[in-house]
């Protein structure tokens, strides 16, 4: 991975914060430096901890763009990023990994070969049979990554849907509601018996709640049940 001098790295950090401050995440803005993805994924890193949730999330957003941006000319390189997204949900790393499950199912969605390799990594995070994350956050990261995948690549993810069915009647709202789009997305919800079988599930009490929720550059706040109707009448754009 190419460095930068502190210097370049610092000024770097700086243009980056202007443009992840911004109320909307457009790919346009980032054409310069999508030149050469590779000067601007380690700056993103430092701001997937952020507390401002503007530039939190269009992190995640600028990251999964610059990665897939990569993979097209260097794979490898690409790669390295994953497996760093994946050392650092690993307990050993002595970090957290705040940001990465996000970041990560962000990059897979922009790249199709990339989901071919790692969608199933990504999915054992939540899989209580496979390398489930210990951290209750990190897991509801996860999902939402899943999801943004599952609406792109669903055929990265079949599996999925024998592990989203114990999320979606979880107490927390954020999960209940990214499960739950993942089996949308992976499902057929056209036909009439199963558009019918996610309107009653999103009768009940916890997707009645409102939430934060990221979707194509826009943070939006909407209750989960919204949310949901959002994609079942196709306008996932909405505001």
């Amino acid at each position: 991975m190419k460095c930068l001098s502190t210097s370049g790295y610092r000024n770097t950090k700086k243009v980056l914060k202007k443009l992840l401050g911004r109320e909307q995440f457009e790919e346009k803005d980032w054409s310069d430096f999508l030149v050469n993805p590779q000067t601007i994924i380690s700056p993103l890193f430092s701001f997937l901890c952020s507390t401002n949730l503007s530039e939190r999330w269009h992190a995640i957003s600028a990251l999964g763009i610059a990665v897939a941006r990569l993979s097209q000319t260097d794979m490898e390189a690409a790669r390295v990023v994953i497996r760093r997204f994946m050392w650092q949900l690993n307990d050993e790393s002595g970090g957290i990994g705040w940001g990465c499950p996000e970041a990560m199912g962000e990059a897979l969605r922009n790249s199709k070969p990339l989901a071919r390799e790692y969608s199933h990594i990504l999915l054992s995070f939540v899989d209580p049979k496979g390398n489930m994350l210990d951290n209750e956050n990190l897991v509801e990261a996860a999902l939402w990554g899943l999801a943004r995948v599952a609406e792109k690549h669903p055929d990265t993810l079949q599996r999925a849907t024998e592990v989203m069915p114990a999320y979606i009647n979880q107490t927390k709202t954020e999960v209940c509601c990214y499960s739950l789009l993942t089996v949308l997305f992976l499902e057929q919800p056209k036909r009439v018996d199963y558009r019918r079988k996610l309107h009653d599930i999103i009768q009940q009490p916890v997707f009645s709640n409102t939430m934060h929720f990221y979707w194509n550059g826009k943070i939006l706040s909407l209750t989960a049940r919204e949310i949901i109707q959002l994609f079942l009448d196709d306008k996932p754009d909405a505001s």
